[in-house]
């Protein structure tokens, strides 16, 4: 093959891995704030029962940010959650997926972060009006 088909072949690659995991990485990074919204949502459903029963809607800390982790390792991401002062349960989640075609080029995974923050709600008796 000549040189300049070896670059045609080379650059038609590259548009491939370019168009084939420009789009997984899109998706990706969809995926990883999906992951990070359903991860919080997961921690802020903890609610100290005790805290409850007196009528105060509080997270048990360790148990929210246990849940939140443990939804993103599911979700084969990786996670880091707190309880902020005013009880809201914030998530950042790392997503690394391996490329497709870009493997080829030396690119071996792409990474996407997403985040989210979630809070409790109380819903009177009754349900929602």
């Amino acid at each position: 093959m000549s040189v300049p088909g070896t670059l045609l072949v080379l650059a038609l690659l590259l548009a491939a891995g370019l168009g084939i995991d420009g789009v997984r990485k899109a998706q990706q990074l969809a995926d990883a704030d999906a992951i990070a919204e359903e991860s919080a949502r997961a921690g802020a459903q903890q609610i100290d029962i005790n805290e409850l029963r007196r009528g105060h809607l509080t997270l048990d800390t360790s148990r929210a940010v246990r849940a939140a982790t443990r939804f993103a390792e599911l979700a084969e991401a990786t996670a880091t959650a707190e309880v902020t002062p005013n009880g809201r349960v914030r998530v950042r989640v790392i997503l690394v997926r391996p490329s497709f075609i870009l493997g080829v080029l030396g690119v071996e995974a792409l990474t996407s972060t997403g985040s989210a923050e979630s809070a409790p709600l109380m819903i009177p008796s009754g349900g929602p009006r």
